[in-house]
């Protein structure tokens, strides 16, 4: 029974999906879809950058004097504190877990 609503979700998301892309084409707004992508990716990203960062600073101290001179890496992980925030109470384990 899951696996039928699974699919039968599928099926309506991709329909969804369909209309509005062929929506924007129509109104020729494929460049704000494009920007919005692009920003989208972008943020996600830098949170599975942050994170990842944060597993490898935690586990690999041999990585620490690399992190630590990094731009890109300071900017990541002075972030991560808001992404742990983003995340509900239940998963207040994972902000412990990465507490100092």
């Amino acid at each position: 029974a899951y696996a039928i609503i699974l699919v039968a979700i599928l099926i309506v998301a991709s329909v969804i999906g369909w209309f509005v892309a062929r929506l924007v084409h129509i109104v020729m707004l494929g460049w704000v879809d494009r920007l919005i992508g692009f920003i989208l990716g972008a943020a996600i990203g830098s949170m599975l950058c942050a994170a990842v960062l944060a597993i490898v600073s935690k586990y690999l101290s041999v990585m620490g004097g690399v992190i630590s001179q990094s731009v890109m890496a300071k900017l990541l992980m002075e972030q991560f504190p808001l992404l742990l925030a983003l995340l509900p109470e239940e998963f207040d384990f994972i902000a412990d877990f990465f507490s100092p």
